[in-house]
């Protein structure tokens, strides 16, 4: 099916979205190519992101130059496929031995007003030192992503963000950012303690988060999922979301 201009900017809202709901802590802009990088951590915060798909202007030099930027930084050179990345930006890195992977699924819809959370949810309003150690608890990271995971969400100081706990009595059992932009809301960082995986902790986590944007009048939600992860797919169209499109990476060959 042909993307039409309309869905063109759809997909440029949400991918605005993402890159300020997930701020890289370095940026370089050529134009509508936005060069994040993180150290490492995470591969959004960590690749080239087009906004244009008419901005392939120059493509060789810029490629190389995004290249260099990021192999000073001893950091993969890596690019988003999405709708708006120039085809001829496409071909270009499969002519240099660029690697697919990683496909992931954008779902889209009205926010769901579901059942009231079998947990207790409180929204701390920042990341505080509990809410970072819950996330870290449920998914443990490196010395140097932990920083990184502090930078990006520094960069979040201008957004309203629910910063989302989940308790069993006093005790932290899962965490959830909840951010707002372009009108939208989408979830960074769901993580729930092993043991209580399985258990409703996340879907209670996303439902408060619901709530927290239709309380500031969002009505639209997007979620990026992992292509693998068909029970997650179908939770979410469950809810009545849908698959509007996708993106994968393109990484430098080793």
């Amino acid at each position: 099916m042909q993307t039409t201009e309309a869905d063109l900017d759809r997909v440029e809202r949400i991918e605005q979205s993402m890159l300020a709901t997930w701020p890289a802590p370095y940026v370089h802009r050529d134009g509508s190519w936005n060069i994040r990088r993180a150290n490492g951590f995470t591969g959004r915060v960590n690749s080239v992101t087009i906004l244009d798909p008419h901005d392939d202007q120059n493509a060789d030099e810029r490629v190389s130059n995004a290249e260099t930027i990021f192999l000073s930084e001893d950091i993969r050179p890596c690019f988003r496929v999405t709708p708006l990345m120039p085809l001829i930006v496409r071909e270009l890195l499969k002519e240099r031995g660029y690697v697919e992977f990683d496909p992931t699924h954008i779902l889209f819809g009205k926010v769901p007003v579901g059942e009231v959370e079998t947990h207790r949810i409180e929204d701390v309003s920042k990341p505080t030192l509990q809410w970072i150690e819950t996330v870290e608890t449920a998914a443990p990271r490196s010395d140097a992503n932990r920083a990184m995971l502090k930078a990006v969400l520094e960069g979040l100081s201008d957004l309203s963000c629910g910063f989302l706990l989940a308790f069993d009595g006093e005790r932290p059992i899962g965490a959830a950012l909840a951010a707002l932009h372009n009108s939208l809301v989408t979830f960074h960082s769901v993580a729930v303690h092993a043991e209580y995986r399985r258990r409703g902790v996340g879907s209670a986590l996303m439902q408060a988060g619901f709530r927290f944007a239709i309380k500031h009048g969002v009505t639209k939600t997007w979620i990026a999922v992992a292509g693998a992860n068909t029970p997650a797919v179908a939770l979410y169209r469950g809810l009545g979301l849908n698959r509007i499109y996708g993106y994968s990476y393109l990484g430098a060959p080793a």
